[in-house]
């Protein structure tokens, strides 16, 4: 996939729009943007979801630590990033902090991404902003 300079105007015409509006943008929108934009540069990533057990409940099924970060992204020449999205007025849990500092202090490059973040997000997955 080549590499690419600019995300489609779509996605920048959303994220502006979302911006404007104090970015009432939800979780799972703030999500699309960040995969559709990643994707566009050229990142893979890997997220967990949801599935619904026997039980009828919705659950990410894990063993070990739960609240590890939303999205593991990789690039082959701008590296290996963690990100935890939320929306612009979502909390972290005490377990998702938990992973976003011991990763952090491991030293490995995690962050807490919202939307307002919009203009670092860019720059990082553009190769710009590395760590």
């Amino acid at each position: 996939m080549p590499l690419r300079d600019r995300p489609p105007a779509g996605i920048v015409a959303r994220m502006t729009f979302h911006t404007q509006l104090n970015t009432k943008m939800s979780e799972k929108e703030w999500q699309k943007m960040v995969t559709d934009t990643a994707d566009w540069f050229g990142w893979i990533y890997y997220h967990s979801r949801p599935a619904l057990t026997q039980a009828g409940k919705w659950a990410t099924p894990l063993q070990g630590l739960a609240g590890f970060p939303d999205l593991v992204l990789v690039h082959k020449t701008r590296g290996l990033v963690f990100a935890e999205l939320k929306s612009q007025t979502g909390r972290l849990s005490d377990k998702q902090e938990r992973w976003i500092d011991l990763l952090t202090y491991s030293g490995a490059e995690a962050h807490v991404w919202r939307p307002t973040d919009w203009p670092a997000v860019l720059r990082r997955l553009r190769g710009q902003g590395v760590k």
